[in-house]
């Protein structure tokens, strides 16, 4: 007998002696049933450790300050449509605080002529930040909205809605400011 044919004679027995073990178990309601019961309430266990894992992932995405709070992005598919070249990268909390500090300093330098006094509103928004490559250039696409809903990865795209939701992108090498877009009012 080949090696190949051994292993799948082994693994074929392996398999009927679990199902045999199983359903032997089931239909005798024995007290070896709560074994398998066990085993049931671990893999539960595993999918709640997996949602705490889940929710952990996401705090440390979360960069929080005094002046703002924001979430960085990595679910790219949900972002492709603010990049045509789908290429992207996760940015660390301190490219995020270098990206705001500009911000912040060109929305007061150069004040868009929609909402000139924006800079001094940037507390009451929340972020979404998502690496994207332009050109070979990394940057952070800034996602900005008012309101009450809590911090989501999901892209928060509203047509029309002022200056309450604007976009910006900020290139890490440059240290530029590019892109900057502010919803426009129905």
């Amino acid at each position: 007998m080949t090696t190949t044919t051994y292993k799948n004679v082994v693994l074929t027995l392996i398999g009927v002696l679990v199902i045999g073990l199983l359903v032997n178990n089931c239909a005798n309601n024995s007290p070896d049933s709560a074994k398998f019961e066990t085993v049931v309430n671990a893999q539960s266990r595993t999918q709640a450790n997996a949602k705490e894992s889940s929710t952990y992932e996401k705090e440390t995405r979360i960069v929080k300050t005094d002046k703002f709070e924001g979430i960085i992005c990595s679910n790219f598919s949900e972002w492709g449509f603010v990049n045509q070249s789908n290429s992207f990268w996760v940015p660390t909390k301190d490219q995020i605080l270098e990206a705001e500090e500009a911000i912040e300093q060109y929305l007061k330098d150069k004040p868009p002529t929609k909402s000139p006094k924006l800079w001094q509103k940037l507390a009451r928004y929340k972020r979404q930040y998502v690496g994207i490559v332009v050109d070979g250039h990394k940057r952070i696409y800034c996602n900005f909205y008012c309101g009450k809903e809590s911090l989501s990865d999901k892209p928060i795209s509203v047509e029309d809605g002022g200056d309450c939701f604007f976009q910006v992108e900020y290139d890490i090498k440059d240290r530029t400011i590019y892109n900057l877009m502010i919803n426009g009012e129905a």
